[in-house]
């Protein structure tokens, strides 16, 4: 029996085989674990990592050939299949947000985001976030605007290896009650394409809630500005 290591959206339990994709039902979590080794409880994709969202159906693409229409938390997989399920999520895939260190960057009071033009996105008007420890040594701020419906934004920090860090960006509907499908339960929502910089005040990450910093993220053409 292997342990498991669990983060955001991902897990490692050793093994070996390429990365699966993967829910446990009665929770209504989905992760992408680092091999093939899944924990009980979790049901995997029989779908390839190159093509995890193979099987069709009325609602669209999906990883599972059974729906689990009647899982306990369908509406929690449901939004987490729309936010991860189309790209393998592991420590080794790509973190396009450039991290640098600067000792001077002050703590902005209170933690704040916007975006250029107003509002384009709910997540565009968060604020009072903090980083969190989300397990591998990553750190994360949840973005959240508020409001149901809407969508969450996860700036995920994570060590690269040779004291180097990375950040990337995920997406996921807020208590989105919509249909099965891999590109979003209301309408096509696939993971934001997110690049820019992120300005840390330390590269120390093992205490989440000294760190503080400032990013200057480009979200799907927009410009978005985040301050903690």
């Amino acid at each position: 029996m292997h342990s498991c290591e669990f983060a955001l959206f991902r897990a490692d339990c050793g093994g070996s085989g390429e990365p699966t994709f993967a829910c446990d039902p009665s929770s209504g979590y989905c992760l992408w674990f680092a091999t093939a080794c899944v924990p009980d409880g979790y049901f995997a994709t029989d779908c390839p990592t190159t093509d995890p969202c193979c099987h069709g159906g009325p609602g669209g693409s999906w990883p599972f050939a059974d729906r689990f229409s009647g899982a306990s938390n369908f509406t929690d997989m449901v939004e987490d299949i729309a936010a991860i399920a189309s790209t393998p999520v592991t420590s080794f895939t790509p973190a396009p947000i450039v991290v640098t260190i600067d000792p001077s960057v002050s703590p902005a009071a209170p933690s704040r985001a916007t975006c250029d033009g107003g509002v384009p996105f709910v997540f565009c008007r968060a604020t009072g976030f903090v980083p969190a420890d989300t397990g591998a040594g990553a750190v994360t701020l949840s973005l959240d605007g508020g409001g149901l419906n809407e969508e969450i934004a996860m700036l995920e920090i994570l060590p690269l290896g040779a004291d180097r860090l990375g950040a990337r960006m995920f997406t996921r509907s807020d208590n989105d009650g919509g249909g099965p499908s891999c590109e979003g339960a209301r309408t096509p929502r696939p993971p934001r394409q997110t690049t820019g910089t992120l300005t840390l005040s330390t590269a120390d990450l093992t205490s989440p809630s000294a760190l503080h910093g400032r990013a200057e993220l480009v979200v799907d053409g927009v410009g978005m500005h985040v301050l903690f």
